[in-house]
């Protein structure tokens, strides 16, 4: 079971989850309507397929949504290459 199918669920019944501000599709980051780069968020990221907070990455203090998709393309940090990944609002 993947995140798209929780948070799909989750929605379902009414439950609150957090905001999607992108998804980084493996190569790029799309951003959901409303949002641009120069915003500034906290933010966490998730990656689909994946458990116990593997290739999470949480952006505590308030941060340019075009830093979040540096970190993404960063080549010291997970291996987000091909992977697809949730940029949510941190609540």
């Amino acid at each position: 079971m993947t995140k798209d199918f929780w948070r799909r669920e989750l929605k379902k019944v009414g439950a609150c989850v957090p905001q999607t501000v992108g998804e980084w599709d493996g190569e790029k980051l799309v951003l959901f309507e409303g949002f641009k780069l120069e915003d500034k968020r906290k933010m966490i990221i998730k990656l689909v397929d994946a458990y116990l907070g593997i290739g999470d990455k949480v952006f505590e203090t308030e941060t340019k949504i075009s830093d979040a998709e540096d970190y993404f393309k960063s080549n010291d940090n997970y291996d987000y290459k091909g992977t697809k990944a949730l940029l949510l609002d941190f609540i």
